[in-house]
Formats: structure tokens, sequence, C-alpha cells
């Protein structure tokens, strides 16, 4: 809305043969916010969302760089509105084959804990209350769905190898040098998701909208450790990941290696090409720990 002002003086053209002027209109558009609460109470909610922020860190102690530049040869993929597609992400079975082949979580109750863990942080932190008591839901398989209803489903989820998910880079503190990865440090991701049916979910940060995802997990990282061993790293969303206005999904996550410490993961994620030949994926991002400033 806004005012707006009519030339005439200053017309436009004049239009033939009726001579029937055209004027130059300028607009002046206002943004105007009326929805707003007299004298807020405050509210008896509590999250203990950002306890997982680190302060500012100047240095890194250890920094990865990984890449995602796979191609999936199928042109379904629901792509237009998840931020990962449904061949990204191998669910059910999978995600319990991958557990127990790949990380330290030999059984079903180990697996089961990781989900327990997901639902109070669900709950807690991000303040889905639908949610409820988290052992109400013990009886359901670790290989199974959990729905909240309206579309919202809790399932196991394993990232597709065929993402080509790898690090390429290990970089220290300043003045060490950056070491080249040996080739083929795969970065094997799976875990359990959260992911925002048609009807949305309420969160601490307002409305979800279809196909937000929430997630935590297990990375499993190829050479990862100082040793040259692979280097298990648990991890959980901070934010919630959903396509933004340029269809790219910002991802931001809490980390944590016994070796490593603390550390947070970032990475934009674009949507993938999607051609004859199939979808193509191509992003970066970065795993940073660092102790201290």
């Amino acid at each position: 809305t806004g005012g707006y002002v009519v030339d005439f003086d200053n017309p436009l053209t004049n239009l033939l043969p009726r001579n029937i002027t055209i004027p130059r209109i300028s607009g002046y558009p206002t943004m105007r916010f009326d929805d707003f609460v007299n004298d807020p109470r405050p509210s008896s909610k509590k999250t203990n969302f950002l306890d997982d922020i680190k302060e500012y860190i100047k240095y890194n102690d250890v920094r990865f760089t990984f890449m995602v530049d796979g191609t999936y040869k199928t042109r379904l993929s629901g792509r237009e509105v998840m931020p990962y597609m449904h061949i990204h992400h191998y669910t059910h079975e999978a995600a319990v084959l991958f557990f127990k082949e790949r990380t330290s979580f030999q059984t079903d109750e180990a697996i089961l804990d990781l989900r327990r863990d997901f639902l109070e942080r669900l709950k807690s932190q991000f303040m889905i209350s639908v949610i409820g008591d988290v052992s109400q839901y013990d009886e359901i398989p670790v290989d199974g769905v959990i729905d909240l209803g309206g579309g919202n489903i809790i399932v196991g989820y394993v990232v597709n190898e065929d993402a080509n998910q790898r690090v390429l880079t290990k970089q220290g503190r300043p003045g060490q040098q950056t070491a080249s990865m040996p080739p083929g440090s795969r970065l094997h991701e799976g875990g359990f998701r959260l992911v925002v049916g048609r009807s949305g979910i309420d969160t601490f940060d307002g409305r979800a909208p279809f196909g937000a995802t929430i997630m935590q997990g297990v990375y499993v990282m190829e050479n990862g450790n100082s040793d040259g061993t692979d280097a298990e790293i648990s991890f959980h969303s901070i934010g919630i990941v959903e396509l933004n206005s340029w269809s790219t999904s910002v991802v931001h996550q809490k980390l944590y290696h016994d070796e490593y410490g603390d550390g947070l993961l970032y990475s934009a994620q674009p949507m993938p090409l999607v051609d004859a030949d199939g979808i193509h994926l191509k992003y970066v991002g970065v795993l940073v720990f660092a102790d201290g400033p």
C-alpha cells in the first residue's frame, strides 16, 4: 500500500485519433505493520536452544572441507519442495545397517538411545510440544516410523553413497600446513530426521513449513583421526533446514569428536541440477573444531 501521483502535465503518450491522454503515474509503496501486541506478557516457555552457540572463535584447531558432487541416475526426486531429495536419503533398515556396520552404535538399544535423545532435543530445544513423553515411542522399532500426525514423521536415514560426499582438505591452526586428505576419504552420514509434512509443525521459530528437516546422527570420516583411522563425529541440527528464497538450504550443525572436541558444520546447499543424465549435486561445506578463542 502507499500513495501515488498521477501526472497529466507530462503524460506518457496521447492516443490518436481521440487524443486520449495516458498520464504518468509514480507509486510510493509503503510497508505497514499492524499486527503487534500492546503490553506484551512474558511467556513461561523456555528453550536452551542457544546453548550450542559457541563464543566467537578467531582460530580453528582443525578444519575439514568437504564436497558433494555425485549424480543420481534418475529425474524423479521431489526436488521442488524438499531440502533433500527422496533418493538422497535411504531410510528404515538402511539406517540400522549403517549404524551397525560403520559406527559404535552396535545394538538396537544403543540406536534407540540415540533416537530418544533426538526426540528429547526436538521437544526441549525446538519446542515441538506434540511429541510429549518421549518414552511412549520406545515400542516402535528403530527401523520404523514415528508418525506425529499431519504428515510429520521421524525415521532413520543414511546418505546415498552415490552422493560422493567426501572430505578434501584438513587445516590446522594458523601457520600449520593445509593437508590434502587421502583420495576416497568419504564422509558417511546417518542418523534420524524429522521431515515436516503438509500441515507444517509449530517450533520455537514459529511454524516450520512442509519439507523442513531437523536431523541428529553420526558422521564417519574416513582417514579423519590424527592416526589415519576413521573418525566418528556426532552431530545434531542447530537450525531448521529448509529451502530459502534462493532455493538453497543452509545447514548449521553442532559437532563433537573425542579427539577434536566440540565443533560446528556449515554448508549452503543449492538445489541440484536436473537434466537428461540425472540429478547432479554440487555443494561444499566445512567442519570446524575449536575448544578456545
